[in-house]
């Protein structure tokens, strides 16, 4: 009859050990210009930036958590310079504009520099390369006039899979320390 109770005790406490569910998560990174802000114009060395968010900083795991969607938020303001070069001849060319390339075709976005936060959301290719090892490769271009950048974001949204807590790790080995125990019980 102790036997009994012995190995019921284990199996309950087996049972009460578990996984915990994580559920819906959220990631970020920020990309800021060494220095401050960058000054950027067409048709020069300066009309080009590129950078590299990484999500792991921020806790995702590659294979394990799932990236489901993003949105890239980029600092631009204009410098309220109307004398750039081409402007003497052309008073109708004060647009200024941007252009951020991510993997992939869809998700690129030209966007005119007015004076403050932009935003661009995901591509598939984006996605697949967030999932893959947590890196998202961005670049932006001035095609137009010039303007500064003041940085950018990356906030993502996605799902962390089942996660184990270590009262969960503790339980599971007191059940299987009782359920040990038990069966050098019976066998004496």
């Amino acid at each position: 009859m102790g036997n009994i109770k012995s190995i019921i005790a284990a199996a309950a406490l087996l049972g009460m050990s578990g996984v915990v569910a994580a559920g819906p998560m959220t990631w970020q990174d920020s990309y800021s210009p060494n220095g401050g802000d960058i000054y950027m114009e067409a048709g020069t060395s300066s009309a080009y930036q590129s950078w590299t968010f990484d999500i792991t900083n921020d806790g995702f795991n590659p294979g394990s958590d799932f990236v489901t969607d993003y949105v890239i938020g980029l600092n631009l303001y204009d410098d309220s310079n109307d004398n750039v070069w081409w402007q003497f001849w052309c008073t109708d060319c004060k647009s200024e504009y941007a252009y951020l390339d991510q993997p992939g075709l869809i998700g690129d976005r030209i966007f005119e520099v007015g004076g403050g936060g932009e935003t661009a959301s995901w591509s598939v290719a984006g996605l697949f390369s967030i999932n893959l090892d947590g890196l998202l490769d961005v670049s932006l271009t001035a095609t137009s006039g010039d303007f500064y950048f003041g940085g950018a974001t990356l906030e993502t949204s996605g799902i962390s899979k089942d996660v184990p807590e270590p009262g969960t790790l503790a339980l599971l080995g007191l059940g299987l320390a009782g359920l040990g125990a038990a069966r050098r019980r019976q066998k004496s």
